[in-house]
């Protein structure tokens, strides 16, 4: 699949925590040809600093050509990306990567923790396609319940089963 480059308008934004944002991009070339665990990289200025393009998981695709990244800010390209609104274009490379295989045959697992929670939310609505929700069970992990709460309503809202546990015990069980 070959990586489509272009100025991918801002949709929608959205800060789950003071820190955890998820954007919605107008990207339809990377839209319709996404895979689960594939992703895009994205230059967060038109600057040189920062010099290098961000890697994002895919979250999620939608109709009319939307992709989704969920991102943590932990430095000055991920900031400078929070602090970008609806309406302003960002460069996009993608989508990158082989992406997940999986088989209609069996049960699933899909666990993740905090950020690396992203992929799994495109991988379960492909897999929802083909499979019943029963056979998919959802294991999620974090810091604290603010980090994880809107995740963990994406799948429920699915009508998948989800576990959760945070370390600081707030939702879910605690973690060790």
């Amino acid at each position: 699949m070959p990586a489509n480059q272009h100025k991918a308008e801002i949709v929608r934004t959205e800060k789950l925590t003071g820190d955890i944002y998820r954007f919605t991009m107008k990207a339809p070339d990377i839209s319709a040809c996404s895979r689960p665990g594939q992703f895009v990289m994205v230059r967060t200025t038109d600057g040189l600093d920062p010099l290098l393009r961000r890697p994002f998981s895919i979250h999620q695709v939608a109709e009319g050509g939307l992709v989704q990244i969920l991102f943590k800010v932990v430095g000055k390209g991920t900031q400078a990306l929070a602090n970008l609104q609806v309406g302003q274009q960002i460069d996009v490379l993608g989508p990158l990567g082989r992406g997940f295989v999986h088989n209609t045959s069996c049960q699933y697992y899909l666990a993740g923790g905090g950020i690396g929670i992203a992929p799994l939310l495109f991988l379960a609505k492909q897999l929802l396609k083909k499979i019943e929700p029963s056979a998919i069970k959802v294991l999620l992990g974090a810091r604290t319940k603010d980090e994880i709460a809107t995740l963990a309503d994406d799948f429920e809202s699915m009508g998948l089963g989800v576990q959760t546990a945070t370390e600081d015990g707030s939702l879910g069980k605690r973690a060790w």
